[in-house]
C-alpha cells in the first residue's frame, strides 16, 4: 500500500484507514471540481494538459483507496466514528458523481462545439475553393478575349 504522497506505509488501525480514506476522498472531490472547470476549454492543448495531470491524481488517489479498502475488509470493526466517516464518505462520493455528470456534459459540449466549427470550416474552405475557381476561369476568359 502507498500513501497519496507515495510513502507506502500502512494504517496504524482502522480509524486511521477510514481518516485517510476520506481525506483521499475529499481530494478527489477537489481534483473533480478542478476538472469542471477545465472541461469546458480542452481544446487549449495546456487546458487539456491539466486535466491530465489532475486524471493521474484522481487515479493514484483511488488506487490508494483501493488499498485502502482491502485493509479495512479484513480489519474494520464498525465503531461509531467509522460509521460517522463512512456515512460522510458516502456523501462526498454522491457529490463527486454529480460533479462528474457536469464534467461529462461539459466535455460533450463542446465536442459538439468543435465538431460544428470543423463543418462549418469545411463550408467554408469549399466556398473558397469555388470563389477561387471562380476568379481563375473569369480571368482565362479576359485572357482570352484579349488575344
Amino acid at each position: 500500500m502507498h500513501n497519496a504522497d507515495g510513502s507506502g506505509r500502512f494504517p496504524a488501525n482502522t480509524e486511521e484507514a477510514v481518516t485517510e480514506k476520506l481525506a483521499l476522498l475529499e481530494q478527489i472531490e477537489s481534483l473533480a471540481r478542478e476538472q469542471a472547470a477545465l472541461a469546458g476549454s480542452l481544446a487549449d492543448p495546456e487546458k487539456a494538459a491539466g486535466f491530465d495531470r489532475l486524471s493521474a491524481k484522481r487515479r493514484r488517489c483511488m488506487e490508494r483507496i483501493d488499498d485502502i479498502d482491502q485493509y479495512l475488509t479484513r480489519n474494520m470493526a464498525n465503531t461509531a466514528a467509522e460509521v460517522e466517516i463512512t456515512s460522510k464518505m458516502k456523501k462526498i462520493l454522491e457529490h463527486i458523481q454529480e460533479v462528474d455528470k457536469r464534467t461529462r456534459t461539459a466535455i460533450s459540449n463542446e465536442r459538439a462545439g468543435i465538431k460544428s466549427q470543423i463543418a462549418d470550416l469545411s463550408r467554408r474552405k469549399n466556398g473558397m475553393l469555388a470563389y477561387n475557381t471562380n476568379i481563375l476561369a473569369r480571368k482565362s476568359m479576359i485572357v482570352d478575349k484579349s488575344r
